[in-house]
Order: structure tokens, then C-alpha cells, then sequence
């Protein structure tokens, strides 16, 4: 029996480091991530953002994660919902002052 229970120990103990694994920010799964949040983003913005936008702010959202500890998997949970969408309000904003510029340009141009 106590063999029977240490084996179930190590079974479980390394399903919990393996599925550990999965939720951080690996090169593999920043670029999934991204890949599914830009297209999310661009279905949900129909049209209204442009591909560099939508890069920007996907880019610069994933760092503000990074900063606050937001894991991959733990951005959907509702508890961070305000943040996720306070990041990307600041990226959006940021990318807006960077290409104010570009922006008042195109304006003038049409």
C-alpha cells in the first residue's frame, strides 16, 4: 500500500510540474498568444484598427502582463479582466501619441 501511494505522489507531483509548465511565458506560447489575441482583436475591431495597431498594442500589452505577473492562462480569468483591458486602453493610448503625427498627416492629406 505505501508503495501504491508513494507512486501516486510522484505521478501527481509530476502532472503539477508538467501542467505548471504550460501557463508561463515561454517564446512558444508568447507567440501563440499573440497570434490569437491579434486575431481576436481584429474580428472584434472590424476594420477599425489597422494591422500595426493591433501589433502595438498586442505587443505592448503582453510586456504590461510580464510586469504584472499575468500569466498566459490567467489573463482570461475574470479576477484580471480590469487589467488586461487597462493594458490595452494604455497601449492604445501610446500608440496614439507615438503616431499622432502620421495620424494628423493622413488627416490633412484627405
Amino acid at each position: 500500500m505505501e508503495r501504491f501511494t508513494n507512486y501516486i505522489s510522484v505521478t501527481l507531483l509530476a502532472i503539477t510540474l508538467f501542467s505548471c509548465a504550460k501557463n508561463e511565458w515561454t517564446p512558444e506560447i508568447e507567440a501563440k498568444f499573440k497570434v490569437d489575441a491579434k486575431e481576436g482583436m481584429l474580428k472584434k475591431g472590424k476594420g477599425m484598427l489597422s494591422e500595426d495597431q493591433v501589433d502595438y498594442i498586442v505587443d505592448c500589452s503582453v510586456q504590461k502582463f510580464k510586469q504584472q505577473n499575468i500569466l498566459p492562462n490567467d489573463a482570461k480569468k475574470p479576477e484580471n479582466e480590469s487589467k488586461v483591458k487597462q493594458a490595452a486602453k494604455e497601449c492604445a493610448q501610446e500608440w496614439l501619441t507615438k503616431n499622432q503625427d502620421k495620424i494628423g498627416k493622413s488627416i490633412l492629406a484627405e
